[in-house]
């Protein structure tokens, strides 16, 4: 690298460091077309369009600066994480498994690999990696999430996804989206008191989250709890007038006013 292509490398650090993606995305402009084989510079143009949400141009620069040096296990990383923003989980593969086999131990691309064969319904080889990830990470929440989902949608095993759920929760108490996972699945399986706690829980945490309060309510319906339900009705209607009014079960409640 010469003091010139290090001037360009250490502004773009700059860049990051400060969170300024609109900067990044006009340096890293001038600087892939002054360097057109400096992959750096394509995955620094890369980034900028990642952050600011232009996934294609995202892909399209990842893309270049692979094609200059294809074993930068960050600019594969990324490239595989927009491959499966834009839907193209079968490149999404690809490239999280060449990270996996550059660097075994990355937790992050293990559970990336994951999602990709869950999105292709590939469950099977979706789990192990999932069960990889937690062995080098045994905190990566999203991993126990997705893995506990894993089990109650595709294989119907209740008793495992509940386990995931609440190993997830020992790490994080307060994540309201396991905490909900983890009321459906016990709604599911007819331990309507438990999924209630749960519900409850997570709204003590959030309490306008209207994915809890939709299921408390159905939570309480089963048990045949109207007043109960009624309450968490009107909590919902505070919430989010319209979805609660686009579900017709709910609409009649209204009669009784």
């Amino acid at each position: 690298m010469n003091n010139y292509e290090k001037e360009r490398f250490d502004k773009a650090i700059i860049y990051v460091q400060d969170n300024d993606w609109d900067g990044l995305l006009n340096h890293s402009v001038k600087w892939s077309k002054d360097f057109p084989n400096d992959y750096r510079a394509f995955y620094a143009l890369g980034l900028a369009y990642d952050k600011i949400g232009k996934f294609e141009d995202a892909f399209k620069a990842y893309s270049t600066s692979l094609s200059i040096n294809n074993q930068e296990l960050e600019v594969l990383f990324n490239y595989g994480r927009v491959c499966g923003i834009l839907g193209r989980h079968a490149d999404a593969i690809d490239a999280f498994k060449k990270v996996v086999e550059f660097e075994p131990e990355y937790s992050n691309a293990w559970y990336y690999l994951a999602v990709s064969y869950e999105l292709l319904e590939q469950y099977d080889e979706s789990k192990p990696c999932y069960g990889k990830a937690i062995e080098i990470d045994n905190a990566n929440i999203p991993a126990w999430n997705r893995l506990g989902l894993l089990y109650m949608l595709a294989y119907g095993n209740y008793e495992y996804a509940i386990k995931c759920f609440t190993t997830a929760l020992r790490y994080d108490g307060y994540n309201t989206d396991v905490l909900n996972n983890l009321g459906i699945a016990y709604a599911d399986i007819g331990e309507y008191e438990k999924s209630i706690e749960v519900f409850k829980a997570g709204l003590n945490i959030n309490p306008n989250n209207l994915d809890l309060l939709h299921n408390l309510f159905w939570s309480y319906k089963s048990l045949g709890k109207e007043a109960e339900a009624y309450d968490v009705y009107e909590r919902m209607k505070l919430v989010d007038p319209e979805s609660v009014n686009s579900l017709a079960e709910l609409v009649l409640f209204d009669s009784k006013k």
